[in-house]
């Protein structure tokens, strides 16, 4: 499950729930065993230049490799420019999560499940 953060000055205007959709489809398209992609926004009010970046993490895989990598910074980067309203400095970066990483999804029903359970003894 990949997860993106889209850091950005506050004087640019971007519809972030429709990046947000843009992005994990466009992720999707270039590997359909991607998933879900967890994004977040954070609009900066102190910055120097209006920029905008956007910071992807996934898992490391054989098949992402630089050619894997150079088109999707690229296809990325075409998606983010159709959200922005004004000039800005841009960035993509793709990064791959360490080994020792975890991610998944959690439902209170499996801790109230453990609750139960640890209650019961």
């Amino acid at each position: 499950m990949p997860h993106m953060d889209l850091k950005y000055s506050s004087d640019l205007d971007i519809n972030t729930a429709a990046l947000f959709e843009a992005v994990e489809r466009t992720l999707q398209a270039h590997d359909d065993n991607t998933g879900p992609c967890k994004c977040r926004a954070y609009p900066a009010d102190a910055y120097h230049h209006s920029h905008c970046l956007i910071e992807l993490r996934m898992f490391a895989k054989r098949e992402r490799d630089a050619a894997f990598l150079a088109g999707l910074v690229k296809a990325l980067e075409e998606v983010l420019i159709k959200y922005l309203t004004s000039d800005c400095c841009i960035s993509v970066m793709i990064s791959f999560s360490e080994p020792a990483y975890i991610t998944r999804e959690f439902t209170m029903d499996e801790k109230l499940g453990k609750d139960q359970a640890d209650d019961a003894t």
